[in-house]
């Protein structure tokens, strides 16, 4: 991943230390000649894919590679992130456009060298929220106008759009494009149609799949950084802080700079305990290998720490574990303590929304984990073959509300457990099917920003209904027609006085 950088100014590690050119990196070799070999493909002309799709999880230096390897080849980068509006009017603007036309440099020079490039970055597509759906050219073009001044009442708002325009560039891009994810699933969405989004998107962008870093690799970048500190290092402590690292780069240079900083000028067994007793980072291992560790071991402690370095909340946990048990699980007696472990955990996350019992949020996560492991009278050998729970698919159960709760959270400027236990709570009851908002009143959550699939969501509507597709198709008509036809939130409460009754859909406002 990377190499020493001697700018002392720059206050974070991880940049201090960010690789500058290709020769610096580290780990994942045969990735880095693809991604290398691809780029260089563009010097002789367009080649037939015009993106890359990165995956893999945080911390394994996607961005860094890409980064190192366009500064080698002197090309500019239009960088666009998660925390970037990501919309369809955003990513034409700042995307599309740079991808579309000659190269120019970041200082407005201007070449038209086949050699010379702009590279089109966008990290973290996953993060994109909504489906592939296109939105209207007029919303596109009147959000454009307001970013040249201009008063535009329609303008796009959050990423609507941005995975469609998303494709479109890829259709029509003169530059190469390059995205990052860190989960695939979340990229193609969680509905019956995720196969045909990612088919599509694959046609247009080669998928490379990231690992994490080895021993090895990880041992080389805590040399070459502690040298360039000048901090000495016990070979056993060292060991002990890889050992607690699943691979993750990042993690592993901000706790030597979280050790350095405290202080010590050389690293020992102590101050690495320490370390990992603070608990300043989440350690996280990739799902499968990780349940399969999960179900071999026959440990209770062992099984609530891979539990909890798991990349799954307790609810998902539950979810992961009571879809496989099944396959994986002698049956008999196995198979029915499982279940019993199973129940109590679904019990202890319900305590978690009857009685503020917060602490039950873990404790669901660890009794998961250990219906998963302990449960077996005898470790089990041989292959185990894991699946993606297809329940989760479906588009209405409660494991879909991670989308929805960041959808809110961002609407609303709160944090997302905020959202999770304050705002969602009482938006549901407004959507109740006995006492709340008709599923064919969409202007409540067409004003909170809110897609289709979650507005089904909200209802308890399963999206492979007919009678379900009828009110998203509606919905996203709904969407694309001017603010003036939507009842907007903020105008409802100016133009409503204490004794008129509130427009339809603004009923149970008050909630809020």
């Amino acid at each position: 991943m990377m190499a020493s950088q001697s700018d002392e100014s720059t206050a974070d590690w991880c940049e201090r230390y960010r690789p500058q050119t290709e020769s610096e990196l580290q780990g994942n070799d045969a990735v880095r000649k693809r991604i290398g070999s691809w780029l260089r493909l563009w010097q002789r002309g367009t080649p037939d894919q015009r993106g890359m799709l990165l995956t893999g999880p945080p911390g394994v230096g996607k961005t860094s590679i890409v980064r190192a390897i366009a500064n080698d080849l002197g090309w500019d980068v239009i960088e666009l992130n998660a925390s970037d509006a990501r919309n369809a009017a955003a990513i034409r603007r700042a995307a599309t456009s740079g991808a579309t036309h000659f190269t120019f440099g970041m200082d407005g020079s201007f070449s038209r060298e086949a050699s010379r490039r702009t590279l089109i970055l966008l990290d973290e597509v996953d993060h994109l929220q909504g489906t592939f759906r296109a939105t209207s050219e007029t919303r596109i073009e009147s959000t454009l106008a307001v970013s040249r001044g201009d008063d535009a009442k329609n303008a796009l708002t959050g990423d609507t759009g941005g995975k469609a325009e998303l494709m479109r560039l890829l259709k029509v891009a003169e530059q190469p494009v390059i995205m990052t994810c860190n989960d695939e699933m979340r990229l193609w969405g969680a509905g019956q149609y995720w196969r045909s989004a990612r088919d599509r998107f694959s046609a247009l962008a080669s998928v490379i799949q990231f690992r994490r870093a080895t021993d090895a690799d990880m041992r080389r970048i805590a040399h070459r950084v502690l040298d360039s500190e000048g901090v000495g290092s016990d070979g056993v402590a060292l060991d002990r802080l890889l050992k607690s690292n699943p691979g993750d780069l990042r993690a592993l240079i901000r706790d030597l700079q979280m050790i350095v900083e405290s202080g010590v000028a050389h690293i020992d067994m102590a101050s690495v305990e320490l370390q990992l007793a603070r608990g300043l980072r989440d350690q996280q291992i990739d799902l499968f290998p990780g349940l399969e560790q999960l179900y071999r071991t026959n440990s209770a402690a062992e099984s609530s720490s891979i539990g909890r370095e798991l990349e799954k909340t307790p609810p998902e946990l539950v979810a992961w574990v009571s879809w496989n048990n099944g396959a994986v699980l002698p049956e008999g007696e196995a198979r029915a303590r499982a279940a019993r472990g199973l129940s109590n955990a679904d019990h202890a996350l319900s305590a978690l929304y009857a009685n503020n019992a917060f602490r039950s949020w873990y404790w669901a996560g660890d009794i998961a984990a250990l219906s998963a492991s302990v449960v077996s009278p005898s470790p089990i050998d041989g292959r185990i073959y894991l699946s993606y729970p297809e329940f989760l698919r479906r588009g209405n159960e409660p494991w879909r509300r991670t989308g929805l709760i960041e959808t809110l959270a961002g609407c609303s400027g709160s944090s997302q457990q905020a959202a999770r236990e304050e705002l969602w709570p009482q938006l549901a009851a407004v959507h109740d099917e006995s006492d709340g908002l008709d599923a064919n009143d969409f202007s409540l959550n067409i004003a909170l920003g809110l897609d289709a699939d979650s507005h089904l969501l909200l209802h308890g509507l399963p999206t492979s209904r007919v009678a379900s597709k009828r009110i998203a198709e509606a919905y996203n008509e709904a969407q694309e027609k001017p603010v003036a036809d939507v009842v907007e939130l903020e105008t409802a409460e100016e133009e409503a006085s204490d004794d008129d009754e509130p427009p339809p859909g603004q009923q149970r406002l008050d909630l809020f």
